[in-house]
Parts: C-alpha cells; structure tokens; sequence
C-alpha cells in the first residue's frame, strides 16, 4: 500500500449508483494495484478543513462528474478545494470522469448555476467547472469493457 492517500474521489454522495456500484469497483481496483484512496462515504464525513487536507495530501484528484454533481453546493464547494490545492501543488494530478454526462453537457450546466443559486460563490464554482470539462478526462459511458 502507499502511504498517506493516493487517490482523493470526489463525487455527489446522494447518487446511490455511484456510491453502491462505480465507486466500489474503482476502489477495489486501486486497492488491488496497491494505490490507497479516501472519499467521504456522506456530507457528514469529513468538516470542510478536514477535507482540503485530505485532498491537499493526495497525489491525485479523480473528480466523478455526473447528471447531478453541478447541482451540489457540497460538490461545488469540494470541486473549488480541488482547485485551490491544484493551484498551489503542482503535484496534484486533477482527473475527470464523466459518469453518464459529456463535456458539453457539464458547460451547460454552468449556465444554469446562477438561476439555480444566487450566490456569491456561483462565479468561483463556474470557473472551477470550466477548468474541469478542459482537462483530459475518461468518459465512462465510452470506456465500457
């Protein structure tokens, strides 16, 4: 096993079908190669400090972006705490995986956040988001195997 936590999952804790089902298949196979991950299994897991040092400590993200994700204030919130410690580590490797939502789909949502919540931190989370759909990521509706 590595030490300290490898892989940081990010992820909406209240879809069951990733929770019950794509979450425990990439644990598994991470546990399987040796690679530790952590991801709060709920909301109430892990307070917000706690959390930006477990992804602060991570030598990578892998962010699991679904129909709902952008709809989160918690995963909202998390997703920025990829960022910020992205931005100050270098080392930090941020990998999407689009779960049942392409590329696009995640852009237009950003459109929609600021009917959705008229709140300060709607131009950080749409940064964040954007930053995101432009990385090189895994679709997992194409990856089928």
């Amino acid at each position: 096993m590595v030490d300290g936590n490898a892989v940081y999952i990010s992820f909406n804790k209240c879809e069951d079908t990733i929770r019950h089902s794509f979450l425990s298949h990439i644990s598994a196979g991470f546990h399987r190669i040796g690679i530790s991950c952590e991801y709060p299994v709920s909301d109430h897991d892990r307070v917000p400090e706690d959390r930006v040092a477990a992804i602060a400590k991570s030598k990578v993200a892998l962010v699991i972006l679904s129909e709902e994700y952008a709809f989160s204030k918690r995963c909202l919130d998390e997703l920025l705490n990829v960022s910020e410690c992205r931005d100050s580590n270098n080392n930090l490797v941020v990998v999407p995986v689009f779960y049942g939502l392409t590329k696009s789909a995640l852009r237009k949502q950003c459109l929609k956040l600021k009917k959705k919540y008229p709140d300060d931190r709607v131009a950080a989370w749409r940064r964040a988001l954007l930053e995101i759909s432009d990385l090189h990521g895994h679709a997992s509706s194409l990856e089928r195997r």
